[in-house]
């Protein structure tokens, strides 16, 4: 019912019309039933068959309920998400509320990444206490709610393998990466405290792609890779392709004659 209700509020969303409400108990539930599923999760997902890839949702609750719907529901397909649900559209909370309800009753078809906009600092500049008080969660439980959220996301798998030759990753192959291959990937713990793990994670969330031979800009601390660098990788570690997050492309594709090559 909370699903439903959810998908009913982006349905038929207009920007005067009234926020949704959320009762604590049942948010707090969602998230430590997703929290149990997503810790027991590998660093990397590893997948075989038919799989179809999202990109960042960015909080846009009707794009996400459009493509589900043109595609298909699980358990008829299996997805994967490639982070970023927060974000500046409508429904950022909903978006990811949704997402969760997905995950808990059909598991092992949706699949959730974490992206850049699910670390901390991303989460509290978007503002979600004030996202989740708007949504008339009490004040006094804002704080323990918003808190779980962040410790639930942060529980949320790196990247995921279809077949033996795509990874999946939010952001791309940074520098730490590309040297320690995707054996250190998979073998990466999430909650762990050692710098090379807290780098692993960090660069498969937040490494863009920089342009070779475009001009250079101020170095803004984003781990970044050329084309270059990425087919140097996918060689080292027998990969076809990277299916990442953080590109713009105008439309998406089949890749099945990868996935079973």
């Amino acid at each position: 019912m909370f699903a439903k209700n959810i998908w009913n509020y982006i349905l038929n969303f207009y920007p005067e019309g009234p926020k949704p409400y959320l009762k604590t108990d049942v948010l707090l539930t969602l998230l430590y039933r997703v929290g149990d599923l997503l810790e027991k999760e590998p660093s990397i997902i590893e997948l075989n068959g038919e799989v179809t890839v999202m990109g960042p949702i960015y909080g846009e609750g009707d794009s996400l309920i459009t493509l589900l719907s043109l595609v298909g529901m699980p358990p008829q397909r299996t997805y994967v998400f490639l982070g970023c649900y927060f974000g500046l559209g409508f429904a950022p909370l909903e978006s990811l509320l949704l997402l969760m309800c997905l995950k808990c009753l059909f598991p092992n078809k949706i699949y959730l990444l974490k992206g850049h906009l699910e670390e901390p600092a991303s989460i509290k500049s978007l503002g979600l206490d004030d996202w989740l008080f708007r949504r008339r969660v009490p004040r006094e439980s804002v704080l323990r709610v918003s808190e779980t959220v962040m410790r639930t996301v942060a529980q949320m798998p790196i990247g995921a393998m279809i077949g033996p030759k795509i990874l999946c990753l939010p952001g791309g192959p940074g520098p730490t990466i590309r040297e320690h291959g995707l054996a250190a990937l998979r073998t990466c713990v999430r909650s762990s405290m050692s710098q090379l793990d807290r780098l692993l994670c960090m660069e498969a969330a937040w490494t863009v792609m920089k342009l070779e031979g475009a001009p250079v800009t101020a170095d803004d601390g984003i781990p970044t890779f050329t084309e270059a660098q990425c087919a140097a990788f996918c060689k080292a570690n027998n990969l076809t392709l990277i299916v990442r997050g953080r590109q713009l492309v105008s439309i998406g594709g089949c890749l099945e004659r990868y996935a079973r090559a």
